[in-house]
């Protein structure tokens, strides 16, 4: 699940960035071409809450060295809660944080980018949470002899 849902974020944004409505609704336009276009500033706070790298050329480079915030927060303290609160438990929490994560994304009214932060923010807390508990789920409850197979 952990993985799953990190691919898709990852593709999601990904595809995202490049769609022509998206660039209309949250970039800024160039004065000299009248093209719409997202910064380097603005491509890179809004992927690297979760951090899946752009496909604008001029910015991959500094995608892909950035930190991502909210999965590294989510991954942080995901063991502790679930080590209070139980695996399980923990992990359908996480989940449900995750999707108000996308809830907040969907619900970003046109020009309002940084809500897409604090909700791709909010997302990477659950997709960090998730890739660190599904795999100690996995490996705490497998049987011994395909424990290695499965995580």
């Amino acid at each position: 699940m952990g993985g799953l849902i990190f691919g898709y974020d990852t593709g999601e944004i990904s595809g995202f960035l490049t769609m022509e409505n998206f660039l209309q609704e949250f970039g800024e336009i160039n004065p000299d071409t009248g093209k719409y276009y997202f910064s380097n500033v603005r491509s890179g706070l809004i992927v690297a809450m979760v951090g899946s790298p752009s496909l604008e050329s001029a910015s991959i480079t500094a995608h892909t060295i950035q930190l991502s915030i909210g999965t590294l927060i989510g991954a942080l303290i995901a063991a502790p809660i679930a080590n209070g609160i139980g695996r399980k438990l923990s992990i359908s929490f996480w989940c449900v944080i995750f999707s108000v994560g996308l809830i907040i994304q969907m619900a970003t009214p046109a020009g309002q980018w940084y809500q897409i932060v604090v909700g791709r923010l909010i997302a990477g807390f659950g997709v960090g949470a998730l890739s660190i508990l599904v795999p100690l789920f996995q490996s705490e409850t497998a049987p011994s002899h395909i424990r290695g197979a499965i995580v």
